[in-house]
Parts: C-alpha cells; sequence; structure tokens
C-alpha cells in the first residue's frame, strides 16, 4: 500500500549538509508526512499530484521525518475519500482524516520513550498497522486496477475509447473512476 522514506540528522561529528529536499514526482498516489520532534507535529498529506512538488524539512531541527507515499488508489483506501478533491493538495492531516491524524499521533506517544527520538522502527510497524486497518473501509476497484495496469503495459500511450471499448464502460465514467480513485484523469495518469 505504501512505501516510506525516513530522514534521519546528520551525525555529530560530520560536516553540516544542506537541509534536504524531497521531491513529490506526479503520479496518482499521495503522501503522508511526519515531521517528529519531541512533540508530534502535525501530519500533512500531499494529494495525488500533476507537477513536482517540494516537501522541505530542516535536518539539524527535526530528529526524525517520515514520509509515507501511497500506490495509486492507495490513499483513497486509506482515507475513503474522492482524490480528485486532493489533487495538488499539501493540508494538514487534521483538516483531511482528523481519526487518522489521532492515530498517528498516538503511535508517537506509544512509540515516544523518556523524551527521546522515537524508535523510527517502532513507529514504521505501528503506521503499517495503523494503515492496514483503514483500508478494508473502502471497497476494492478492479476497474480502477485495470485502468492502472493498461496505462502501466502501454507505457502511457493508452487511449481512452479503447479502454471503454474493452471494458464496456463510457470513457466518461472511466474518467470517473480514474478521478475518485486515483486523484487523476486517465490522461494525466497516462502523462
Amino acid at each position: 500500500m505504501s512505501h516510506d522514506t525516513v530522514c534521519l540528522p546528520d551525525r555529530p561529528g560530520r560536516r553540516a549538509r544542506e537541509p534536504e529536499r524531497l521531491h513529490i514526482v506526479p503520479d496518482a498516489s499521495g503522501c503522508i508526512g511526519c515531521p517528529l520532534t519531541r512533540t508530534p507535529s502535525a501530519p500533512r498529506l500531499w494529494g495525488p499530484t500533476s507537477r513536482v512538488a517540494t516537501v522541505e524539512k530542516d535536518a539539524a531541527q527535526i530528529p526524525l521525518f517520515v514520509f509515507a507515499e501511497f500506490l495509486p488508489a492507495g490513499a483513497h483506501r486509506l482515507l475513503d475519500l474522492p482524490m480528485h478533491a486532493l489533487e495538488n493538495a499539501a493540508l494538514p492531516l487534521e483538516d483531511v482524516d482528523p481519526a487518522l491524524a489521532s492515530g498517528i499521533a498516538r503511535e508517537f506517544d506509544r512509540t515516544h520513550r523518556d523524551g527521546k527520538r522515537p524508535d523510527s522502527v517502532s513507529f514504521l510497524d505501528a503506521l503499517d498497522k495503523l494503515f492496514l486497518s483503514r483500508i478494508g473501509r473502502t471497497e476494492h476497484s478492479p476497474l480502477a486496477d485495470f485502468i492502472l495496469a493498461s496505462v502501466n503495459a502501454a507505457r502511457g500511450a493508452v487511449r481512452v475509447g479503447e479502454l471503454a471499448s474493452r471494458t464496456g464502460y463510457s470513457e466518461r465514467h472511466l474518467g470517473r473512476v480514474a478521478a475518485e480513485r486515483l486523484g487523476v484523469g486517465i490522461k494525466s495518469l497516462s502523462r
């Protein structure tokens, strides 16, 4: 459902680097970034993107930064929201899904010990379990899977009319499914 990037600060005694920049490339996924300090900072949600987005962090000030990028349609299954409403958005997770933001804070507290840096492995395991516990709320879409597989197989050179004739659904319906589940239309996904 997701893959994670964990950014740790420079170790003492090493030459300081420029602040790291994490870039989100255009895709039909969605991401949650959790900057973790002595108290949990508000996680942010990036919706599906049609342009490059930059996520900045200051390695000298943030002891741990966890960034979970979801597979296409993964954010839809996690949040149970129409993804087209979140296209190119970067929002506090609390504004989009307060229960998930609260669950992340709870897991941070559980893995945060004695005011020290949280145990990153335990925190990642807890996030995976939290995410997996939520994906069953949303019905799986074989049609969205078919759209993704077709775009991948055609290496982006897919024709919506051809997909419509292969599935028996109208081009408009396929576009609605792609927008709801993936956050972008089929042509944007192909690009």
